[in-house]
């Protein structure tokens, strides 16, 4: 499914949601159990647009303001800023990490 919404619209989506303009604590705490528990994870994210995506990922390292993973769709590592997050959801599938998980 893809949401879209104006850039006004997101802003006060993601401040609503989030701390500070951030990842909410819910998203970041996901994130990180699935992480230790050598999980993928769903993440959901908008772009500068407002169109929301759907990724499963397998979460390695938080760098900054962002989430390092291996993409599962695109077969490759991307870098997801924080505040672009807007769900994350557990999968149940265990994966065997690429290199080690810094989380």
């Amino acid at each position: 499914m893809v949401i879209i919404m104006n850039r006004t619209e997101l802003r006060a989506f993601l401040k609503r949601s989030t701390n500070s303009g951030g990842v909410s604590p819910i998203i970041l705490d996901t994130i990180t159990k699935c992480a230790r528990a050598s999980q993928t994870v769903i993440i959901a994210y908008a772009d500068t647009k407002g169109v929301i995506t759907a990724r499963e990922v397998e979460p390695y390292e938080f760098k900054e303001d962002k989430l390092w993973a291996y993409c599962l769709v695109r077969q490759g590592v991307r870098q997801f800023t924080f505040g672009s997050i807007v769900s994350a959801m557990p999968t149940g599938r265990v994966f065997t990490p690429r290199w080690p998980i810094q989380i």
